[in-house]
This record gives C-alpha cells, structure tokens and sequence, in this order.
C-alpha cells in the first residue's frame, strides 16, 4: 500500500470481512498465527520429506522389480516381519526407518498458543501507541481472559461430544 492511500487503516480478516486496524484478536487469530508458526519452525523436515521420501520409495519398487525379473527371485507374499531378508520386511525397514533417520529435523521449542497471543498483543499494543498503557493493559486482560474461556469451551465440548465438536471445526 502507499502512503497516500486512505486503506491503510483496515485490514481483512480470515474470513474476508473488513477489520479496524489494531482490532482486537479473536481464536482464529490466534489459531492462524499458531499454525502459520509452526509451517515455518518445521518447514525444513517437511520440504525434506516431501522430496525425498517418494525418491526411497521409487527406489524399493526399483529393488523389487530387479529382483523379481533381473534376478529371478520368486516373490513370496507371505508377510514375515520377522525375516531379516524378506522382501517384504526389507521395503518397510527402507520406508520408515531412512526418512526418520536422515531427516533434519528443527529440533527447538515450536511456537505455542501464548506466544502466539503474546505476538497479537504486541501488536495490538504497537497499533495504540498514543492510548493510555493502563487502559491497553486493562482491556487486553479482560480480553484475554474471554479468549482462555472460548478455549476451555471448546475443550469442553470436544471432551462431551466429539462429533458435534468436530462438525462445528468442518462447518
């Protein structure tokens, strides 16, 4: 945006409704930033997988062919897991043990729901500066404390009913 436009002052929010600039956060908010957070702490592990774990499993199939056609082994469709050297246990021992292995994993504390609420009050107060900080101080925790009870609600209604929790989360 320019400077000289008069837009700056509202956003959008998740749902496409327009928002007061320095509006107060809500759940999804602080869900959105949660889950934006956590793409980036992991995005490394799941980039990695993402390209590599079909090369492994391409790989096994490769084996496998080569084994049965090249080679001439008789393919045994016997599930025996506890036979080192079945094909069978071989192409899962390769599948779930190479990626876990070699994976460069972000092993640092990934980002919480406080720290996510912490940043929107952060922001939330940058947005207000001229206001006075006992009044900010003041509605942010009377804000927050709605959001902690729109959590424990939702915990309390996955808890009672799982269904019904889950078909308010898809609608």
């Amino acid at each position: 945006m320019k400077d000289d436009d008069k837009s700056n002052s509202s956003q959008v929010n998740q749902s496409g409704d327009p928002v007061a600039f320095g509006e107060l956060y809500t759940l999804r908010d602080i869900k959105k930033l949660h889950s934006e957070l956590l793409q980036r702490h992991f995005g490394s592990t799941l980039q990695w997988l993402k390209s590599i774990y079909p090369c492994i499993v391409g790989m096994q199939f490769v084996l496998y062919l080569f084994f049965v056609y090249v080679v001439g082994v008789e393919p045994e469709f016997k599930l025996e897991l506890r036979n080192p050297m079945s094909l069978v246990a071989f192409s899962l021992f390769l599948s779930v043990s190479w990626p876990m292995v070699m994976v460069p994993v972000n092993r640092g504390i990934p980002p919480t729901f406080e720290e996510c609420e912490f940043l929107l009050c952060a922001q939330y107060v940058q947005a207000h500066e001229g206001c006075d900080k006992a009044e900010l101080i003041e509605r942010l925790q009377a804000h927050r404390r709605v959001i902690q009870a729109q959590v424990l609600s939702n915990d309390l209604l996955r808890k009672q009913s799982w269904l019904l929790w889950f078909w308010c989360r898809v609608r």
